[in-house]
């Protein structure tokens, strides 16, 4: 099977490769994923957000907008993708998960850029993502060390602090190690480079995970498993995947994946 062009206009209804690999990420820095204030989950002002454990986390949701963000800034730059606010004014009418015939959903698939065919769009043509990232675990809870930092709200035009501006936030702190997973439906080689890419950028500081990041925080270490590919064939006789416990850099695992971005980026600079 050409795996390359194997999601070519692809319905979320049809299976025909499931693609999946474990995630680490190590904290450089501190990190503050927020839960929003004071919930009562410690004495902080802003705590970070934790599983049923108590133990710090990080969400799915977290690490799912940044690399989205940052691989769109990336695509826009190099322009293989619309800015956002033109995507959400594009007139599509009904979406590729509404029910109509095929060649209507290959007509709609055509109008997607490569970041709303991998993650998703809401307005226009809703189209649904096709990467889910899980919670990631803190992998040794006695390790996951949190901090109280003191911070305050300085008034811009007087340059003093505002009234009742001291505040704390919680902090994850470095050497901390969190894993998950990530899973895409029917990618081809090409969007699977584009999450290595992303995840390149997040390990090599391009991009940084969580709030606070003015103040320092957010910068984190990133590895991956080896790669799990399986096919509907794969499934359907209940072969287990090969999952790999070895961590190593995202280079190492995508090095195939990253040529095919670059090489598909080229050729369509080319053409333009």
């Amino acid at each position: 099977m050409n795996r390359q062009a194997s999601n070519v206009g692809r319905h979320h209804a049809a299976i025909g490769r499931i693609v999946h690999f474990k995630l680490r990420i190590t904290t450089r820095s501190g990190l503050h994923i927020g839960a929003g204030k004071n919930q009562g989950l410690s004495g902080s002002d802003l705590p970070v957000i934790r599983d049923a454990e108590g133990c710090a986390m990080i969400p799915g949701s977290s690490l799912r907008g940044v690399l989205r963000a940052g691989i769109e800034s990336l695509c826009v730059g190099l322009g293989q993708a619309s800015y956002p606010e033109h995507r959400n004014t594009r007139e599509r009418g009904d979406g590729p998960r509404g029910s109509y015939d095929l060649e209507t959903f290959h007509e709609l698939w055509e109008e997607l850029d490569l970041v709303e065919r991998l993650f998703g769009v809401a307005s226009g043509a809703s189209y649904g993502s096709r990467v889910q990232f899980s919670d990631l675990m803190s992998v040794d809870p006695s390790q996951c060390r949190l901090e109280i930092r003191d911070g305050v709200a300085i008034d811009r035009e007087t340059r003093t602090v505002r009234g009742a501006g001291k505040f704390d936030k919680e902090v994850v702190q470095a050497g901390a190690v969190f894993e998950g997973r990530i899973r895409m439906l029917n990618p081809s080689d090409v969007e699977i480079g584009l999450i290595a890419q992303s995840l390149w950028m997040l390990d090599e500081g391009f991009l940084l995970l969580g709030g606070k990041k003015a103040r320092g925080l957010g910068w984190v270490a990133v590895s991956v498993a080896s790669l799990v590919d399986q096919t509907a064939r794969d499934i359907l006789a209940g072969l287990p995947p090969s999952d790999s416990k070895a961590f190593t850099s995202v280079t190492e695992t995508f090095d195939l994946h990253l040529t095919k971005l670059r090489e598909a980026f080229a050729s369509t600079s080319e053409r333009m």
